[in-house]
């Protein structure tokens, strides 16, 4: 397995994680889905060490997983064995958490939904970094993404939070996201021959207005913004009604205003102190974002 087949699935492991994250915040019984994905989880990235060691691991469980990597490694490294060996114990405990759904059929509480969260991220943290030599935060979920300017434009955001400028993060990416959709309307124009966002071009409107302020023009302009209006009606219904509303309402009340105009993309300032995890969670929601529709399929 080459460095950028590493790379890129450890990418994947991570942004699985963080998704199961995300699931495991929610009320119970839903957030009881996440243990499931925290198990299986676990269980892939021990099958793309068993890649890296040449195991073959076809059908393994858990313990198999583990005592096979730990006789293997022991013969070079005894430490890092070791190390396989105790998070054997924590990864067993998700591993239970999980039986006690998948099989028992009970609805577990959030503390063990916590539980299972915490000791996923302390599995894969430690075995990253020990196997790997990489920490979990240097691994970056922006690999995932195809397209080389929206893959660039996230790393700018993602070196924001890295050094802690949360409110700068959050204003580029806000300007990523208004970007984004712009560019993704022409690629769906362009394959299907209908955009996303219909109606009049607010910037073009705004340009009349400045452009010709005579009340012959008035009408059209006036016509334009109701025309306007009722396409982003139309639009907020649909948010409101869609599976996941609350991802992006939720994406966009943490992240500030930003449009397109004559001189770029401009964005206003965040006013108000955003936490770590609020960051996180707008960076995650546009690389899920993307990778939804990188290649423009409806």
């Amino acid at each position: 397995m080459n460095k950028y087949n590493q790379d890129y699935l450890l990418a994947l492991i991570k942004f699985t994680y963080d998704h199961a994250y995300y699931i495991s915040l929610k009320p119970v019984p839903l957030s009881s889905l996440a243990v499931i994905l925290f198990d299986d989880i676990i269980e892939w990235f021990l099958n793309i060490i068993c890649k890296c060691e040449k195991i073959e691991c076809e059908n393994f469980n858990l313990c198999q997983y583990f005592e096979a990597i730990v006789r293997t490694i022991e013969k070079r490294n005894k430490r890092l064995a070791e190390i396989f060996g105790s998070r054997q114990l924590t990864a067993h405990r998700v591993h239970r958490i999980r039986n006690h759904i998948k099989h028992d059929g009970i609805i577990v509480q959030e503390k063990e939904v916590q539980m299972a969260r915490n000791l996923t991220l302390e599995t894969l943290q430690d075995l990253i970094e020990n196997y790997f030599k990489r920490s979990w935060d240097e691994i970056s979920i922006t690999l995932l993404i195809q397209n080389d300017q929206w893959r660039q434009d996230l790393q700018k955001a993602e070196s924001l939070i890295q050094t802690k400028q949360y409110k700068k993060a959050l204003k580029t990416m806000a300007e990523i996201f208004i970007k984004f959709l712009y560019e993704l309307n022409q690629k769906v124009l362009e394959r299907y021959k209908r955009p996303i966002i219909v109606g009049p071009d607010i910037a073009q409107l705004k340009q009349t207005i400045l452009r010709h302020s005579s009340p012959e023009k008035l009408f059209d302009i006036i016509n334009g913004i109701i025309d306007k209006l009722w396409y982003f009606e139309t639009y907020y219904t649909g948010l409101i009604v869609s599976t996941t509303p609350t991802d992006f309402l939720r994406f966009w009340v943490l992240t500030p205003w930003a449009i397109i105009g004559t001189n770029g993309i401009t964005s206003s300032d965040v006013q108000y102190e955003p936490t770590k995890q609020e960051v996180l969670y707008c960076f995650e929601f546009l690389v899920g974002l993307m990778l939804k529709w990188q290649d423009v399929t409806i």
